[in-house]
């Protein structure tokens, strides 16, 4: 039996060499790992055409799990302004329908028939552009009601 490695011998061991795609020269199609039956190698060779090349390293895939998490995972700052992403249905000042009536009286505007509308979208509708920034205004309003604003 052999005895167990040296610590100073796991020291001495190389960098693991990245594993990189292979091209055919010929047709610059990808190259596949196989294994050549005779010689029993491991092989790069090209399904379009006949070329192959002896493998340089016997490792063809490497699973390297990260475990540092980056500084920027799970900021998302580019979210706000993607067009794909759709608005809520609901109004998240107070949860009813966007179209609510309720969340304009509260936040002290003019109703929206009372509004001259200059945008494409319907009258009773508001913007939810407008909602954040009538819910980011700190105000101690009062609405008709006499109740204090929703933040």
């Amino acid at each position: 039996m052999s005895a167990s490695p040296e610590p100073s011998d796991l020291a001495k061991k190389p960098a693991k060499d990245p594993i990189t795609f292979k091209f055919c020269a010929d047709c610059a199609n990808l190259l596949f790992p196989q294994e050549n039956q005779e010689t029993h190698e491991l092989m790069f060779a090209c399904k379009t055409c006949q070329y192959s090349e002896k493998a340089t390293s016997a490792c063809v895939y490497r699973n390297n799990l990260d475990t540092s998490i980056g500084e920027t995972a799970g900021v998302t700052t580019d979210v706000g302004s993607d067009p794909t992403v759709g608005l809520p249905d609901f109004c998240t000042l107070c949860g009813q329908p966007m179209s609510c009536v309720y969340c304009e009286n509260v936040l002290g505007e003019a109703k929206p028939q009372d509004t001259k509308n200059t945008s494409n979208t319907k009258p009773n509708e508001w913007k939810f552009e407008e909602l954040s920034e009538w819910a980011a205004d700190d105000g101690d309003e009062e609405n008709e009601l006499g109740e204090r604003k929703v933040s």
